[in-house]
């Protein structure tokens, strides 16, 4: 990683491999991903692929923008149905989206490929960017490193709304947001839920993440995936599978709204440790 001085710009050394940005498009399945790379300077640089929560009202593009700084390509894209990408958007869809998307990245398919090393890409994702990221890693044996911001364990929380009507209540509010997103309703995002929701349950993704390296990074006061619930169980399953995990809480609601630099702070000390 590049030495980082927050809160000061760093020197351009490589003229002929700026810092830049480019849009791209992806295919998945029947739609296609719209979405927008942050080149590191230099070439041949490892990629962060951030995984957005839902519907998506912040991107983390501050992230994204000191990970670029830290030596990364980061990648940030909108899921089938959201934000512009064509499509219809399903909770199930999204994973298959940050497959395909990883898939792309490691193909060198985005503009400037020799900007890429064509070997790594870092999942990380935001609440159900968390669930999105940790689901195609189980599946995906070329990605061994996965971050987990505020994870949120969709299939757990659907269950215990069985018998919780408050934790109901809160879902039903937080469905609505498939107003803003492409071929889907609230309702059916309740079926698609409903009909099976272990399927949905970050609990049996754990026992596939055997010799992967895991950031599961939480909010203290977050009381919309409280850490006591989502990411402290998933964590000790994830040790107990072999998984190399690194579980941090830091202060802050579940956006972390107040706390963006600590929680960046987070995510690069976990990289670092790890050798990048």
């Amino acid at each position: 990683m590049r030495a980082r001085e927050p809160g000061r710009d760093l020197p351009v050394r490589d003229r002929e491999n700026p810092p830049g940005i480019a849009g791209f498009s992806c295919p998945s399945e029947d739609g296609v991903l719209f979405g927008s790379v942050y080149y590191a300077e230099g070439a041949a640089n490892p990629t962060i692929l951030l995984c957005h929560g839902f519907p998506g009202l912040d991107k983390n593009c501050d992230l994204a923008h000191e990970l670029r700084r830290a030596g990364f390509n980061v990648v940030v894209f909108s899921y089938r149905g959201a934000w512009g990408s064509r499509g219809a958007f399903t909770f199930a869809g999204t994973v298959r989206d940050v497959a395909n998307m990883t898939r792309h990245i490691l193909r060198r398919k985005l503009p400037l490929p020799e900007r890429f090393d064509g070997a790594t890409v870092v999942p990380i994702g935001f609440s159900m960017g968390a669930f999105s990221a940790l689901r195609a890693a189980a599946a995906l044996p070329e990605l061994r490193d996965v971050g987990l911001i505020g994870v949120w364990n969709i299939g757990l929380d659907v269950e215990k709304s069985r018998a919780d009507a408050a934790l109901k209540e809160r879902l039903d509010r937080l469905l609505a947001g498939a107003g803003c997103l492409e071929g889907t309703t609230r309702a059916a995002l309740w079926n698609e839920l409903l009909w099976r929701p272990e399927e949905f349950d970050l609990r049996h993704d754990a026992l596939s993440c055997g010799g992967k390296r895991i950031l599961l990074l939480g909010a203290a006061e977050d009381e919309a995936v409280p850490v006591e619930t989502h990411q402290r169980p998933l964590a000790d399953l994830l040790r107990r599978a072999g998984a190399e995990v690194c579980e941090r809480i830091v202060p802050g609601d579940h956006a972390f709204s107040a706390q963006r630099w600590e929680m960046t702070r987070g995510v690069l000390g976990w990289l670092e440790g790890l050798g990048y």
